[in-house]
């Protein structure tokens, strides 16, 4: 992870978005760039459906929650 990235505005947004602690959304989107840098690394991450990210990252809501405020 990027020095400075678990204080970025934008992972408190998306824990707000989430109403999840920051913890989490630091946790979202490491394993949501472990996830792209292997297996879709012309950044073409939309070709996997949501519910497969969700998976990938173990998000236990609607998938579309999760990728609605990735997109956010």
């Amino acid at each position: 992870m990027k020095r400075g990235t678990p204080e970025h505005p934008k992972v408190h947004a998306l824990a707000a978005l989430l109403n999840r602690p920051k913890y989490a959304a630091v946790g979202i989107l490491e394993s949501l760039w472990h996830f792209a840098q292997e297996y879709a690394q012309a950044g073409d991450i939309g070709r996997y459906s949501d519910d497969a990210i969700a998976r990938w990252v173990c998000w236990d809501d609607a998938s579309t929650v999760l990728v609605d405020a990735l997109v956010e």
